[in-house]
């Protein structure tokens, strides 16, 4: 998953076991982190202990309940605190998160705080003691085994942030020593561009600059990655076209253009439905199909709405046109010049179109022959 699903989906582990902690002993309707002293003080059953050790994790063999409940009580109250610090200007105080949000309000408050402001990502990462998967696997030089990848998700703020050992062998922790020191030690090297602790930092709230490491490395990319990784290029096409429309339409702004995509990061599902992304599908069918299609295309050329679209989707028929039209995109430079030629108002049909058509009515009438006899 990526990085902010990541940080959510640990995030709201915890959320869920506070608020199945705090409603055996409920208060009236308040925001969630107001619970914090109920929590401590709320008696705890088998089943919670239970829960609360799953999401704990630990490799030192000496660590008691008393460490393990500490660090439970200390995630908590910094995540709560963080939740609290991060409360939209335009929520209204009933609509806060509770012990009775569910998990889907939680998760989407989270990934909202999160987009809003990327600086938020390595904050939440220090509450929770837990670095995103994605960062790891973008930092390594080598092959991590299964269990070095969890060791290097474990956020040690003492060493990190210091890059060195804080009289770690004095205190008692959830991690062992020889742990520590190879968490220390792997932060601490460089990742072949700076040391890999600052490039955690900077990738964390950096997606393009995070997505583009890891296809350099190959590493297997969620949908969210993906898409967000799309969206900018969709961003970066429409620009593109609103310049070259600014240079015959006097009333378009070319200074709201080139702020265009400087707004607000939002989670990538949201973003597309307020880019009201258009897409053009073209259906299967044979050179029928195509020829078909060829006539809606120039009808959108001639109505000026070819540059408003997308995605092009293809299928069978529709892949022999859809084809032709994106590789003569691709060799005219911009979907304006291809506009121009295609529009039969501007030029006469071409020779090639025809043959496709002529074509088309002759695969009708062998195919009508076929069915009376």
């Amino acid at each position: 998953m990526d990085v902010v699903t990541d940080l959510t989906a640990e995030a709201v582990s915890y959320l869920i076991v506070i608020q199945d902690i705090c409603r055996k002993n409920p208060s009236p309707k308040t925001p969630i982190w107001a619970n914090i002293p109920i929590l401590r003080t709320t008696e705890l059953s088998v089943e919670e202990w239970h829960r609360i050790r799953e999401l704990i994790w630990y490799n030192n063999s000496g660590t008691d309940n008393d460490t393990i409940l500490t660090r439970f009580y200390d995630i908590s109250d910094e995540l709560l605190s963080w939740i609290s610090y991060n409360i939209p200007s335009n929520i209204a105080q009933e609509n806060w998160p509770d012990l009775y949000s569910s998990p889907s309000f939680l998760r989407q408050y989270i990934k909202d705080a999160l987009y809003a402001e990327t600086k938020e990502r390595i904050k939440l990462a220090k509450a929770l003691r837990y670095m995103p998967l994605q960062i790891i696997l973008a930092l390594k030089t080598t092959n991590l085994d299964a269990y070095e990848q969890r060791l290097y998700q474990v956020y040690l703020p003492e060493l990190s942030d210091k890059n060195k050992l804080v009289d770690y062998e004095l205190k008692q922790d959830l991690i062992s020593l020889k742990g520590a020191i190879a968490i220390e030690k792997w932060y601490s090297e460089s990742d072949g561009i700076i040391n890999r602790w600052s490039s955690a930092k900077r990738l964390i709230k950096n997606d393009k600059e995070l997505l583009n490491r890891l296809i350099q490395k190959e590493i297997p990319l969620p949908f969210e990655t993906i898409f967000s990784g799309e969206l900018e290029e969709i961003k970066d096409s429409r620009r593109m076209r609103a310049k070259l429309d600014a240079q015959t339409d006097p009333t378009i702004n070319l200074y709201e253009i080139e702020q265009f995509g400087k707004k607000v990061i939002k989670e990538p599902l949201k973003r597309a439905e307020e880019m009201k992304l258009k897409g053009l599908a073209l259906s299967g069918g044979g050179i029928r199909s195509a020829t078909f299609n060829l006539g809606i295309l120039q009808k959108l050329a001639q109505l000026d709405k070819l540059k408003d679209f997308d995605y092009l989707s293809t299928v069978s028929g529709g892949g022999y046109i859809g084809s032709w039209l994106s590789s003569w995109i691709q060799r005219a430079g911009s979907v304006e010049k291809v506009t121009e030629h295609l529009d039969p108002k501007n030029q006469p049909l071409r020779l090639p179109m025809k043959f496709v058509r002529f074509g088309g009515y002759a695969c009708i009438v062998i195919i009508s022959v076929r069915i009376r006899v």
